[in-house]
């Protein structure tokens, strides 16, 4: 992880946001406990560069993520409004 980058692309204006911890496509299939405690394992660099955001792997969410990503983040950005023709499946923005 390259947090000097991160440091000096935040100074810049941009945001960062999470995108997970793996993106091995089982985050949204896992139990609660286990999505917990992944997203867990990130809060020291959620904390670092102050995200808000996040964007599961995959666009894929179930009831548990977006439960576990609501306490942790102001804004969740994995269900597209505008793709037609998503991989993940069909428009559900």
């Amino acid at each position: 992880m390259d947090h000097l980058l991160l440091d000096d692309l935040r100074a810049a204006g941009h945001e960062v946001g999470l995108h997970g911890a793996r993106h091995d496509g089982q985050l949204a299939f896992l139990g609660a406990d286990h999505i917990e405690r992944r997203l867990d394992r990130c809060a020291e660099l959620v904390h670092r560069h102050e995200m808000v955001g996040f964007r599961s792997p995959a666009l894929l969410m179930s009831d548990p993520l977006v439960d576990a990503v609501a306490r942790r983040f102001a804004y969740d950005s994995s269900v597209p409004d505008t793709d037609v023709r998503a991989v993940a499946g069909p428009r559900r923005g």
